[in-house]
């Protein structure tokens, strides 16, 4: 499993398919977000619209990045690592 490196915080997404349907499939992510080993991990799951995978993943680790940026009260950057 990948693991994103983002403002100190390690990221996890997991993504599994929910439903097929037209013109798009409903997927699950399974967010993991950590803050060094003596932190607790905790973990979201979120239902996105997408034609693939990648794409999924894709969204699950922005609306990671975004919920960190809101908890640490910076602006959102999709540009930084």
């Amino acid at each position: 499993m990948e693991v994103l490196q983002y403002r100190d915080h390690a990221i996890t997404c997991l993504v599994v398919k929910e439903a097929m349907g037209k013109p798009n499939m409903r997927w699950n992510c399974h967010i993991s977000i950590g803050r060094g080993s003596a932190q607790p991990v905790t973990h979201y799951r979120l239902s996105v619209s997408a034609w693939t995978a990648s794409t999924a993943k894709a969204l699950g680790l922005e609306c990671a990045m975004q919920h960190i940026d809101e908890v640490l009260d910076v602006a959102f950057d999709p540009k930084k690592p």
